[in-house]
């Protein structure tokens, strides 16, 4: 038979040792909850901050860079970007070559291929951007094939030639270039 409580043997009994306190199981819940839930739950949002926010601001703040080291072929003026700052993929603006009366200050091909060869577009010739433009001029196409791109910076830069359009008066007229730099893909 075992020993009544306050006889010899008997635990605990007046005057003997305190037992040890009794280990709780919070330490090991709070750890399981945070390794669990708060630490994936920071990294998801941290993740997407990161992805969503920070990474498209230094690609943009990089476009933006590229875009003013470039400058503008041999008298061509540029239109001012569109600076919302929507942190698209692309920055898109225009180059124009005014001609008054029908008469360019400047060829825009010869024009055009010393920017591009300026600002590391070597693997495209003077050949390519007249005949581009010649395509875009006849068949009112839209872009020519193979394209005017070249990358630089860790950037794309795409060039469109639109043309002749039609100047400040009828007589003149002006050459439009689209200038488009990118992310690559």
């Amino acid at each position: 038979m075992p020993p009544q409580y306050g006889q010899p043997g008997a635990y605990p009994y007046p005057g003997g040792p305190v037992p040890p306190p009794r280990k709780g199981k919070a330490p090991l819940v709070v750890g399981l909850v945070l390794g669990l839930v708060v630490l994936p739950l920071l990294l998801c949002v941290g993740g997407g901050y990161y992805f969503a926010e920070w990474v498209p601001k230094q690609e943009f703040k990089a476009r933006q860079a590229l875009y003013e080291k470039l400058g503008v072929p041999e008298a061509f003026t540029r239109d001012l970007v569109d600076d919302d700052e929507d942190f698209g993929n692309t920055l898109d603006t225009f180059f124009y070559l005014d001609c008054p009366k029908g008469v360019c200050p400047a060829n825009p091909t010869t024009s055009i291929h010393e920017w591009m060869t300026d600002n590391g577009a070597v693997n495209l010739t003077a050949s390519d951007v007249a005949e581009c433009i010649k395509t875009v001029q006849e068949a009112r196409a839209v872009n020519c094939d193979p394209p005017l791109r070249w990358e630089r910076d860790g950037q794309v830069i795409n060039l469109f030639p639109m043309g002749l359009t039609m100047g400040k008066t009828v007589k003149d007229t002006r050459f439009k270039l689209s200038v488009s730099i990118s992310t690559p893909d």
